[in-house]
């Protein structure tokens, strides 16, 4: 029998004399079993429980209780070729989960929609205490700017943070973007005061964009069809750069604003009673089914479809 379904076969005496060699002695680590099936060891043959093959390569051990035990050594080789495959599956595994997050924040990042280049960055004195003592918590990181940012009330210099609290560091002039190695773009910016500045272009038009199924790019048009007054998505994201009220009240973006894209489509501002917003008219797509109107008066708030020329209702008043 093996021991305890473990592959181990427990090796028998075949004499009475204990030997001691064979209950404190050093162990071989092969022996080939013998052409009668048997394991010679210290000069004594020993029987296997299970029968092994002539001439195999066996490894030996005791157990708790003293008994020898036996193992071909091809199984114990490729046992331990187990956990080592294991383990590599396991890295590449993790690299391969590392690379879907380097896309993720890659991803995350370029839509922060930043009207200048720039990299995710760390300040050096602003990840570590005096002395180079290194703190409790992760570093954030900001957008740090390479190109001059001059959006409406917005200004940033080339190598400054888009947040003014990590430019204000004792240190923060003397690293400019060229002198360290930031070119990582698979970092997510992780500052809070960077991000509530970069909604500030991607809160209520690239939502309504989004939500339309349409991207920036997709635009073809920004202005006044009325006045001939137009913009570029860029300029329109600087000019856009401020906080309104869309309560009750006066509508304080112009009324003619229109955003066209290039399938037709577009969004217009909606207004009642002061309150405003963004609405959607999908392009115009001629019905597959033309069906002939009978009449265009109604009761209160119908539509076309609502007006049947079999209403029963409309034939009694026509008695």
């Amino acid at each position: 029998m093996s021991d305890q379904g473990t592959g181990w076969v427990k090796l028998v005496r075949g004499s009475r004399f204990v030997n001691p060699a064979a209950v404190r002695g050093h162990l071989p680590e092969t022996i080939l079993v013998s052409a009668d099936g048997s394991v010679v060891l210290f000069g004594d043959a020993y029987r296997p429980t299970t029968p092994l093959n002539p001439g195999t390569a066996v490894g030996l051990r005791r157990d708790l209780g003293g008994y020898l035990l036996a193992r071909p050594v091809d199984e114990l080789q490729r046992e331990a070729e187990i956990p080592q495959a294991a383990a590599h599956s396991a890295s590449g595994q993790q690299l391969v989960e590392g690379d879907r997050k380097d896309r993720e924040n890659q991803e995350f990042n370029e839509r922060l929609n930043v009207p200048a280049r720039w990299l995710p960055d760390a300040n050096p004195y602003l990840a570590t205490e005096w002395y180079g003592k290194p703190r409790r918590t992760a570093p954030a990181y900001h957008v740090r700017l390479i190109d001059d940012l001059d959006a409406g009330r917005l200004r940033r210099r080339a190598g400054e943070y888009l947040c003014a609290a990590a430019n204000r560091t004792k240190w923060a002039d003397l690293f400019a973007i060229t002198d360290r190695n930031s070119d990582d773009r698979s970092i997510r910016v992780s500052c809070r005061a960077c991000l509530a500045i970069t909604k500030r272009w991607t809160r209520e038009t690239t939502e309504c964009i989004e939500r339309s199924g349409h991207t920036p790019e997709d635009v073809i048009f920004i202005g006044s069809t009325d006045s001939g007054h137009e913009c570029t998505w860029d300029q329109f994201r600087s000019l856009a750069d401020f906080d309104y009220d869309p309560g009750y009240g006066a509508a304080e973006v112009p009324t003619d604003l229109r955003i066209v894209f290039s399938d037709g489509s577009d969004m217009h501002r909606g207004e009642y009673d002061g309150q405003e917003w963004w609405e959607y008219s999908k392009p115009f797509v001629r019905p597959s089914e033309p069906k002939s109107i009978h009449t265009l008066k109604g009761d209160a708030w119908d539509s076309i479809s609502d007006l049947r020329e079999d209403d029963p209702w409309r034939l009694l008043e026509r008695q």
